[in-house]
C-alpha cells in the first residue's frame, strides 16, 4: 500500500507519468485533479451557465476555479472564514460568500437565481447541502462528493424537490473512472498532466516531513488543511 517501496498492482490501477511531470505534484495526482475534472465535466455536459462550490479554498475547489476561469463560467465560491474571502477576492474571484456570516443563505439564494447557478459541488454535507439545494433555482442539482461536516444531510425542502425538480446526487471518483470509455482515463490523465507541467494546475504543498516527524506533519495538516498537502519524505 501507501508505505511500500514496491507493490504489485493491476496495470489498470496505474497512472503513467510524463517525464516532465514534477514528482512532488505527481505524489498528489491520483485523486483531487481527477475529482475536479469529473465534477466540472458534469457542468459542461449540462451546459450550465453558472456553478456553486463550497470548500472553495480546498484543493478540488482550486482546480475547479481554474477550469471555470478557462471557460469564463461564473462560479459562486463559498468559504467559512473572512480571510478566505479576502484570499479569493485577491485571486480574482468575483463571487465569494462567507457561510459563517448572518444573511449567508439569503445572499446565496439571490446570487444563485441572478446567475442561474443550476449545479453545485458540495464537499461539506450536513445542513450545508440543504442550504445549497433550497437556495438554487428550479431544475438544479447538488452533487455531494464529501462529508467534511461529519453530519447527516438534513433540512431539504421536499416541495422544492417535487415541484421545482431539484436533485441531490453523489459523486464517487472510482465509479466515474469505471464508467469511462476505453482509453479515456489515459486521455484525461495526459491532459491534466500537461496542465501541471505548464503550471496551470498546481497542488499546494505546505511542507515536507521525514518518517520520524510524520505525526508532526499530520498535526500541521489537520490544523491548516486549506494551506495545502504535506509530503512524507525519507
Amino acid at each position: 500500500g501507501t508505505w511500500s517501496e514496491f507493490v504489485v498492482v493491476n496495470i489498470t490501477d496505474c497512472i503513467s507519468l510524463k517525464d516532465k511531470m514534477p514528482i512532488e505534484q505527481a505524489a498528489c495526482f491520483a485523486v483531487n485533479p481527477f475529482t475536479a475534472y469529473g465534477l466540472y465535466e458534469l457542468a459542461q455536459s449540462e451546459d450550465c451557465e453558472a456553478i456553486i462550490q463550497n470548500a472553495a479554498t480546498g484543493q478540488v475547489g482550486r482546480f475547479i476555479r481554474v477550469f471555470a476561469k478557462g471557460d469564463k463560467m461564473n462560479i459562486i465560491n463559498i468559504v467559512r472564514k473572512p480571510e478566505h474571502v479576502a484570499q479569493l477576492k485577491a485571486e480574482g474571484e468575483k463571487y465569494v460568500l462567507d457561510a459563517s456570516v448572518e444573511g449567508f443563505v439569503e445572499a446565496l439564494k439571490t446570487l444563485a437565481h441572478k446567475l442561474n447557478a443550476t449545479m453545485a459541488y458540495d464537499a461539506v454535507g450536513g445542513e450545508m447541502t440543504a442550504q445549497l439545494l433550497n437556495a438554487m433555482p428550479p431544475d438544479s442539482e447538488v452533487i455531494l462528493y464529501g462529508g467534511l461536516s461529519g453530519n447527516q444531510v438534513i433540512g431539504i425542502d421536499p416541495m422544492g424537490v417535487i415541484f421545482n425538480r431539484k436533485i441531490l446526487s453523489g459523486f464517487n471518483l472510482m465509479d466515474w473512472i469505471e464508467n469511462l470509455e476505453d482509453g479515456e482515463f489515459e486521455e484525461v490523465s495526459d491532459y491534466l498532466q500537461d496542465l501541471f507541467i505548464e503550471g496551470t494546475l498546481k497542488t499546494a504543498i505546505q511542507g515536507s516531513y521525514s518518517y520520524e516527524d510524520v505525526v508532526t506533519g499530520i498535526r500541521a495538516y489537520i490544523g491548516n488543511m486549506s494551506g495545502g498537502k504535506i509530503l512524507i519524505k525519507p
